[in-house]
Formats: C-alpha cells, structure tokens, sequence
C-alpha cells in the first residue's frame, strides 16, 4: 500500500497533469493510476527477488525444483494404481465433490 506522504505526492503530480479538465480524467483518477503504477513496480521488484532465490535453491535442492516446479505448472494430479484379482490396473480418482455429498449430503434440509 502507499503511504500518506506517496499519496500527497501522486496528488501533486494529478494537479499538475495536462489530462485534467473536461474531456480529461479527474484529479482523484490519475492519483489512483501513479499509485497503482508505483504499486506495481514495488510488487514486481520483490517478485524477482524471491524467484531469484527460488531458482538458486532449485539448483541445489531436488525437493526446491519440485517445490518450483509445482508452483510454475501446477502439482500433477496424483492416481493411485491398484491391481483387480486378474491382474489389470484399476484406477481410483478421488473426487471432492463427490466426497463432500456423501458426507453432507446433497444440500437438502430435511
């Protein structure tokens, strides 16, 4: 978030713009811009510093390349593999969904 002083600052900044007037955007909406635009900058700033790092443990760390690697694409999803009596897989996926209306129950008051 910005700070007061920031704020005053990104004001100054909004009087002092040409777009200002009656085809123009108003005072308080080129402050709110320069603020989010600031904003912005700062969170990318830190976002690079962190997968920096991220990246430098990766390197050395299996378990930090899979950790990053997860957060990038997404874990995969898991299947559990469980053999029939003859010997053919047989696949289970656990649904939430599923599991939560067999728990709750369909919604329904009764």
């Amino acid at each position: 978030m910005a700070t007061a002083k920031q704020l005053r600052e990104f004001r100054k900044k909004a009087l002092k713009s040409p777009r200002i007037g009656k085809r123009g955007k108003s005072k308080k909406t080129i402050a709110i811009e320069e603020a989010r635009k600031t904003f912005e900058k700062i969170q990318l700033e830190k976002w690079e510093k962190i997968s920096k790092a991220q990246i430098k443990d990766a390197i050395k760390d299996r378990r930090a390349r899979e950790f990053t690697i997860n957060q990038v694409i997404g874990k995969p999803k898991e299947v559990k593999e469980i053999t029939t009596p003859e010997g053919k897989p047989l696949q289970i996926q656990i649904s939430v969904k599923e599991s939560i209306k067999k728990i709750y129950g369909n919604g329904e008051n009764k």
